[in-house]
């Protein structure tokens, strides 16, 4: 596990997101978690990297939008060294885990968006 970001919800709670590896080095899920605390973390929902086509899931990135949406930006990698971000948009962090995914990066043979950092400006 690894590679996490994290925010707050309305109530102050530590909403997390993180990568899961597997012992080949090839990431299988990204898992969206919270806590009051800072050291117990409930399991909200889990995001398998067949739900979108590719070989391993990198860092995510989980920011709240201004409107109080929360948005996760995953990072795709795909066959042929090749590097996709795609978005998940719910209401809350649980309803992430059935949003559907828009692709909101791609690369060409020249570029490649990987281990998205999402500020507000």
């Amino acid at each position: 596990m690894g590679a996490p970001s994290a925010t707050l919800d309305a109530q102050g709670a530590i909403v997390l997101a993180y990568r899961v590896r597997l012992a080949d080095g090839r990431g299988v899920t990204n898992v969206i978690a919270q806590s009051s605390d800072g050291e117990h973390f409930t399991t909200l929902a889990t995001i398998d990297k067949q739900r979108f086509g590719a070989v391993s899931l990198e860092r995510p990135a989980i920011v709240r939008t201004e409107n109080h949406r929360w948005r996760l930006y995953v990072s795709c990698a795909l066959a042929g060294k090749a590097w996709r971000v795609d978005m998940l948009e719910a209401d809350d962090p649980v309803a992430l885990g059935q949003s559907s995914p828009r692709t909101v990066c791609t690369c060409d043979e020249s570029t490649a968006m990987k281990d998205p950092v999402i500020r507000r400006t």
